[in-house]
């Protein structure tokens, strides 16, 4: 049976909330599954989850570091080592001991775990205990990240439409999904297609969505 995003977050959501990370409700960005942790003031650190698409049971994760929860956003000036797969941080005799034997060939970089395998989840887990400090601790990361002018600009969008919804001043809307999203209040769609409008981004269903899930995200975050 094909392994599921619901099935796979079941499956991590307790230990990886003993590492600190929160579940995020998400289904805008591409994770199969999403989890955060606030590094410091606005600094978020995600995990997201892939699902294999060639078996049925196999699953790998990447870390994301930046101002917003958009996991995965590299475009322009964004550091790409800001979005690094958790295996990449592995010696060769953790690979050996947390990876099956294919992906411990010399020259192989990949990492995938198996749900199959009842084992693998705990593996899983060690590897990201291992290795999050060890991505962090990258050279210039976060000065990179703070850097950004993308990054800022994505960040600033998210603050207006956060600031947005507190006004409750709206006008029309054509680019709005035609119902609420992981439980998203209208509301923070309207917002956002208002910002983009008046900040002279591109505005399209799909840019909505992202700006509204971000805010929605971050201003949830700053209530815990």
């Amino acid at each position: 049976m094909k392994l599921t995003k619901n099935q796979l977050i079941k499956l991590t959501r307790g230990q990886l909330e003993t590492l600190g990370y929160q579940e995020l409700r998400d289904s805008i960005c591409m994770a199969n599954g999403l989890f955060v942790k606030l590094i410091s003031k606005d600094i978020y650190l995600t995990l997201g989850f892939t699902i294999s698409s060639f078996y049925d049971s196999m699953f790998t994760a990447a870390y994301y570091l930046s101002k917003t929860t958009l996991w995965g956003a590299v475009w322009d000036d964004i550091p790409e080592e800001g979005y690094k797969r958790v295996g990449d941080f592995l010696t060769k005799d953790e690979r050996f001991r947390l990876l099956t034997e294919e992906y411990c060939l010399d020259g192989v970089i990949d990492s995938w775990w198996d749900v199959a395998n009842k084992t693998d989840i705990n593996k899983f887990i060690e590897a990201v205990s291992i290795t999050e400090d060890r991505f962090l601790s990258q050279i210039d990361l976060i000065k990179k990240v703070n850097a950004s002018r993308e990054i800022e600009k994505l960040f600033e969008l998210g603050n207006m439409a956060i600031d947005k919804v507190k006004s409750n001043d709206f006008n029309l809307y054509e680019y709005i999904p035609k119902q609420a999203i992981d439980d998203i209040p209208m509301i923070w769609f309207q917002a956002a297609e208002i910002v983009l409008s008046n900040s002279n981004e591109a505005v399209n269903i799909n840019t909505v969505k992202r700006l509204a899930g971000d805010a929605w995200r971050r201003k949830l975050l700053s209530d815990l």
